[in-house]
């Protein structure tokens, strides 16, 4: 019997300032704010079945006693499928995503995209993978 792989919950970004990012992924990204805690260290969007979450650097190495690091210093990548990728990266660019590498067509054929958010993190535009 094969184990069920589990499912992938929550992506958190490490960030130096919660509400600045939040209104960052609203504009530039599109994502609608699922919870906001009202500290304004924690915002959790809407991406479909998986939460992204934007977590201050401050509670996150409170709560792990870890050094997480600082502005332009990514913590992961994260990737958001947009049926328009060209459009969604020119968006995201125009609304202060720093451009890191334009749409680009994978052997496989999905099409992605690089930009990094107000504090540095990559996060990758791309199309879904047909199968």
């Amino acid at each position: 019997m094969t184990p069920t792989p589990p499912a992938l919950g929550w992506v958190l970004l490490y960030v130096n300032d919660v509400p600045s990012a939040t209104e960052f992924y609203v504009s530039a990204l599109r994502l609608a704010v699922r919870f906001a805690d009202d500290s304004g260290d924690y915002t959790e969007m809407e991406t479909g079945s998986t939460t992204l979450a934007l977590c201050a650097r401050t509670l996150a190495a409170q709560s792990t006693g870890l050094d997480l690091g600082d502005r332009g210093s990514p913590s992961g990548n994260v990737t958001l499928v947009y049926p328009d990728v060209a459009a969604a990266y020119a968006h995201a660019v125009s609304m202060g995503a720093a451009p890191v590498h334009e749409p680009v067509t994978k052997p496989w054929g999905q099409v992605s995209s690089y930009v990094r958010d107000t504090d540095g993190n990559l996060i990758e535009i791309a199309s879904p993978i047909n199968s």
